[in-house]
């Protein structure tokens, strides 16, 4: 469960990196639910905000879950410097 933290220009050359001429792309804001959990991890026992949310289904032509849980996918949450700890901060890219 890696979490990237990216200044705006670094963000966009990472996705650039995966975005194809055909590539579209879906967003969701449709956010259902935000628990905190503690998790583990490979870096040990952490805090991790589990959220579900929802993809309209309909805008795809199949609608088989293995397909597209095979799909590049990334929850993308907007946050100011300021709401960042001082870890967090030194591990922007």
């Amino acid at each position: 469960m890696p979490t990237y933290l990216f200044s705006k220009d670094s963000f966009l050359d990472f996705i650039k990196k995966y975005l194809e001429d055909d590539t579209i792309v879906i967003v969701s804001s449709d956010v259902m639910d935000v628990n905190l959990e503690k998790m583990e991890s490979h870096l040990g026992v952490k805090d991790y905000f589990k959220v579900e949310f929802t993809i309209s289904a309909d805008v795809l032509k199949n609608k088989d879950v293995d397909e597209f849980d095979e799909k590049f996918k990334y929850a993308i949450v907007f946050v100011r410097k300021d709401e960042l700890t001082d870890e967090a901060l030194k591990a922007v890219r």
